[in-house]
């Protein structure tokens, strides 16, 4: 993939680069071999070298977008029904993690994260929406909510009053301040 702000992307010993980085040559003596191709110092043309092989080259030695004939069958299995939905998503999770072991400078630590956030807030989606629905269940089969909570116990609504509040009461009256 070429990405034309790179400065190695536009280069026409790009290829030539990439070979040398894959044959174990470090970024420092790529630099100081191809300086004289490059209008920039050493330094920033090792950093970008650098760059270049961490965001644009994978040297798994296959084209990423092509399926293997395994994702193929998994795919067309998934398409008529014989594989479900977890038994999908624990291949393809299986597949990045063994990219992540092959390429450990490829690792997009936030897209991971990112996915794992998005899971966790479907769950606390599907918890909340669980506990709405219950609630309105209940009350339409005429039974009230719970005064306690489920998980911990503690009750939803405290009760403040001591004393039960006889029809006639006035609220907030007290025999003691009546002097007042």
């Amino acid at each position: 993939m070429a990405n034309y702000n790179c400065r190695i992307c536009k280069s026409k010993v790009k290829k030539d680069i990439e070979r040398a980085i894959s044959e174990g040559k470090s970024f420092r003596d790529v630099a100081k071999h191809y300086l004289d191709k490059f209008d920039c110092d050493l330094h920033l043309l090792e950093q970008s070298i650098a760059t270049h092989i961490k965001k644009h080259y994978s040297n798994t030695g296959s084209n990423s977008s092509e399926l293997t004939p395994e994702d193929l069958e998994l795919l067309e299995r998934f398409k008529i029904g014989e594989v479900e939905f977890d038994e999908a998503s624990r291949v393809i999770a299986t597949k990045a993690f063994e990219k992540i072991l092959a390429t450990p400078g490829s690792i997009q630590v936030r897209d991971w994260l990112q996915s794992e956030l998005v899971k966790i807030k479907r769950q606390e989606l599907s918890e909340k929406n669980n506990w709405a629905m219950e609630m309105i269940n209940r009350m339409f089969m005429g039974k009230l909510p719970p005064r306690n909570c489920t998980k911990c116990g503690n009750p939803f609504i405290q009760d403040e009053l001591e004393e039960e509040i006889k029809e006639g009461d006035i609220v907030g009256y007290h025999p003691s301040t009546d002097n007042l």
